[in-house]
């Protein structure tokens, strides 16, 4: 089997069955040998990214402003690109060709991108965090009850109907009278659900708003430049002093940071 090309998180656990290109942005390009793609790695149960070789092999240009880079002998990029014979052989510099250079443009938007989708599941969670995976369970089969159950308030509603007699402590078999006060009734609690469905939910378009505006602006990047700029802006990683200085641009490195 050919070997498996993936983008992950420097701080990913892969049980060492990935080997190690190159990072970037503080992720980490490697590939998983074919014979290691059995039982011993699930893809889909670790955070990453499967990419096609030449996309992976990008990442040594996704760094270059100049449009060129520094080869050594004995580097991951020069057994990729083979310049160099020898220790013996001086470093050279390499001019990223046409392909290159869109190959380490899309590269920098996959990363970005990556980083965008990581940082958005982030915030989801942070949102169901008042909330057990039991009662996440039940989130839909609750929200369609009680739409329902407002449009007519006849219908069965089996789910909300349990939850209301529970809670008003007629839940059956325990006493309860200290634990409970009043009664909520199914047209209370429809209420209720569909008020913390409507915030939980407004909450929810606000962020895929955001995902989908920052993923547009990586989207419109044409150059590598461009790729840096946005990383600088938005990511809080750094551009070149020599892209500081032709663009004019103030900000150093110590003082950007990721705004989302």
């Amino acid at each position: 089997m050919a070997k498996i090309y993936v983008l992950y998180k420097q701080t990913e656990s892969m049980g060492g069955y990935v080997t190690k290109m190159g990072g970037y942005m503080n992720y980490n390009v490697g590939f998983i040998p074919g014979e290691y793609y059995d039982n011993r790695i699930e893809i889909s149960k670790n955070n990453v990214t499967v990419l096609d070789e030449d996309l992976a092999k990008a990442w040594k240009f996704a760094d270059s402003y100049s449009g060129t880079i520094s080869v050594k002998f004995g580097t991951p990029i020069n057994d990729d690109l083979q310049l160099l014979s020898s220790s013996e052989d001086n470093k050279v510099q390499y001019t990223l060709t046409d392909e290159d250079v869109a190959l380490g443009i899309l590269f920098n938007k996959t990363v970005m991108k990556k980083i965008i989708e990581d940082r958005f599941n982030e915030k989801l969670r942070e949102l169901q965090l008042d909330a057990s995976e039991l009662e996440r369970a039940t989130w839909e089969v609750q929200r369609r009850e009680a739409s329902a159950y407002q449009a007519d308030n006849s219908v069965s509603c089996s789910v909300l109907s349990t939850l209301a007699l529970a809670r008003s402590g007629s839940s059956g078999g325990m006493s309860s009278g200290s634990y409970f006060s009043g009664s909520l009734t199914v047209s209370q609690l429809a209420t209720k659900v569909i008020s913390k469905s409507d915030a939980y939910f407004t909450k929810l378009t606000g962020l895929l708003k955001e995902q989908q505006i920052l993923g547009d602006i990586v989207d419109s990047c044409k150059t590598i430049a461009d790729c840096h700029r946005v990383k600088h802006e938005r990511f809080g990683v750094g551009m070149t002093a020599l892209q500081q200085t032709e663009e004019s641009i103030s900000s150093s490195p110590a003082t950007t940071k990721i705004t989302f």
